[in-house]
Parts: C-alpha cells; sequence; structure tokens
C-alpha cells in the first residue's frame, strides 16, 4: 500500500509539474474568461469567442466529462499548495509528532468563503470596478513570478496576500482551492458524468479503517455518530440503520466538493473507494470498484486529453504559449 501511495504521489507531482512549465496560465485565463463575461454583461457588450473563453470552455467541458481533474493535478497554484503543506507536514512530523487538522466544523464553514469571493468579483467586474480592487490579486504576482518578473513595485498589496495564502497551504492542505479559489467556485457547481464522480459503498467499508476520509483534503467523504449527524445533511438520516458499521457510525457515500485528487481511492485498503462503477466478487459476495480512476494510466490519459485540447487551441491562435495570457 505504502508503495502504491508513493507512486501514485510522484504521478500526480510529475503531472502538477509538467503542467506548471508549459501551461502555467491556464487558471488566469480559464478565469479571465469568467470576468470577461461579467463584464460584457455589465456594459452590455457582445460576448466572444476570445482565448479565454475557449479555455474557460475546456476547462468546464472537462470537469464535467472527468471532474476537477484540473484543480487535482494540473493547477498551478494546487501544485504550489501540495509542495508547501508537503514541506510542512514533514516538519511537523520531525518536531511535534503530528500534523495539525482544522476542526470539521470551521473547515465546512470556510468552504462557502470563496463562493462569497467569487460574487463579489463578479459584481465588480459587472458594474466595471473590478481595477479599483485588483492590486490584491495573488495570482497575478503568482503568474509574474512563473514568467520570472519579480518586481514588486506597486504590487506590494497582492504580494502581501500571496504571502497569507502560503502561510495558510503550509497548515491546511488545498487551503486556496478550499477556501478561496474563486475558480473553484466555479467548478464546484459543474456536473460531473456519473461515471467520473468518486463513491464509496458503505456497506462493503473495512471496519473503522476511514482511511478515505483521513486522506481526502476535501472532506468528501464523512462518517457520524447518528446522534451527532448535523441537521440537513444531505443522503444521512438518524433513523437509518442500513449504512451502519461496526463502529456504530453512519456513512455517507459522498458530500462534500471533491477535486479529485484520487486520495481516496489510492488510500482505500478494499478497494472500495473510486470511480467507474462496481463489480460483484462472486467468491466473497462483495462489491469493488472496477477501475478505481487513480491508475497511472488512467492519470496519465486525462492528463494527455487535457495537454493535447489546449495544444491544439494554441495552435489554432497562431502556435505560441503566450496568446493564452
Amino acid at each position: 500500500m505504502k508503495k502504491k501511495n508513493a507512486i501514485h504521489v510522484w504521478i500526480r507531482r510529475g503531472i502538477g509539474l509538467f503542467f506548471l512549465l508549459l501551461l502555467p496560465d491556464l487558471y488566469t485565463s480559464a478565469f479571465n474568461g469568467v470576468k470577461y463575461i461579467a463584464a460584457q454583461a455589465g456594459s452590455a457588450g457582445v460576448i466572444e469567442l476570445t482565448p479565454f473563453i475557449s479555455i474557460l470552455i475546456i476547462l468546464l467541458a472537462f470537469t464535467f466529462l472527468f471532474g476537477r481533474f484540473f484543480c487535482g493535478y494540473a493547477c498551478a497554484f494546487g501544485f504550489l499548495g501540495d509542495l508547501l503543506y508537503s514541506l510542512s507536514a514533514f516538519l511537523q512530523k520531525k518536531i511535534h509528532k503530528r500534523v495539525w487538522q482544522i476542526p470539521d466544523k470551521p473547515r465546512r464553514i470556510l468552504r462557502y468563503m470563496k463562493y462569497l469571493i467569487l460574487a463579489v468579483i463578479l459584481l465588480l467586474t459587472f458594474l466595471q470596478a473590478y481595477d479599483r480592487v485588483s492590486r490584491f490579486d495573488p495570482w497575478q504576482i503568482f503568474a509574474g513570478f512563473l514568467a520570472g518578473d519579480f518586481a514588486l513595485k506597486g504590487k506590494t498589496a497582492g504580494f502581501a496576500v500571496l504571502v497569507l495564502i502560503a502561510v495558510g497551504m503550509c497548515f491546511v492542505e488545498r487551503f486556496f482551492c478550499l477556501f478561496l479559489c474563486p475558480m473553484g467556485a466555479v467548478f464546484s457547481m459543474i456536473p460531473v458524468l456519473p461515471a467520473s464522480g468518486l463513491r464509496r459503498d458503505p456497506s462493503h467499508c473495512a471496519g473503522k479503517c476511514h482511511q478515505c476520509e483521513k486522506n481526502c483534503p476535501a472532506g468528501y467523504f464523512r462518517s457520524f455518530p447518528r446522534e451527532q449527524i448535523p441537521d440537513g445533511y444531505p443522503g444521512l438520516d438518524k433513523g437509518e440503520s442500513v449504512n451502519a458499521e461496526p463502529d456504530g457510525k453512519v456513512r455517507d457515500q459522498g458530500y462534500g466538493e471533491c477535486i479529485a485528487c484520487m486520495k481516496c481511492a489510492n488510500g482505500c485498503p478494499v478497494g472500495n473507494a473510486g470511480c467507474g462503477g462496481f463489480r460483484s466478487d462472486s467468491g466473497t459476495g462483495t462489491r469493488k470498484v472496477h477501475i478505481r480512476g487513480n491508475e497511472w494510466y488512467i492519470l496519465l490519459l486525462k492528463a494527455g486529453i487535457l495537454f493535447v485540447i489546449v495544444y491544439l487551441l494554441n495552435t489554432r491562435l497562431g502556435g505560441s504559449l503566450q496568446a493564452l495570457q
């Protein structure tokens, strides 16, 4: 299991580094497309098929087909967050022998912040007033660093925000993605094909395992003692018994904002978490996921499809990656 986890980690880092070096501006381009739509709507202008809109359409369609693979593997900011958190977790284990975890309740509340941020940005853009706060945009600073522009004159506000986000990334896995990313808020509202959605069969979980919950940075899977199930929690009922486990908890089948990092599938010891459907095992009477989605060839295939589509678009725009900026 540890060997498989290590392989998955290196594949994920390799894909992230690949997109960081070759297509670092996908996030910026897609969100510029979102802002362009809001700006054109505010000025009653015509929405044309610009490079920004083209990238936005590609990423939204890709999310519908394959889930939030871009967030989990190909986003440059997500890649930065993974590196900072990995380093911080390593140091915390060395010093404190444990890694600090944000409690579940604050996590569930804080995730709504990105929707508020998205709404504020869209409103300001619609009112043609976004330029007044653009100096606080941390992504533009980060994109400038990637392009070799380290000048901070007139950018201190955005740099300060970037530093604060980097600190958060050190202590909360995928801090920006889960709590602050306006593009992540857009992706989370896109429906995903059932075959690409992550799921687990609670009735076949391995007792007190809960590895999928421990590994997931987004809180996609959760288990609760019946008496502690939050009111209004979708898919769970305090009176249910069908999903009751030997540890006395009731498990949901998946709730939250999955970023398709595949850590749940990679850490499940009985192959019960993943996507692609279930198959029956006549010998044991259990059901296992047939294609879990964390297979190396599936991950590389998705990365290849995304890169080729963007590359073909880039070729049509003139053959320069600068056309996407």
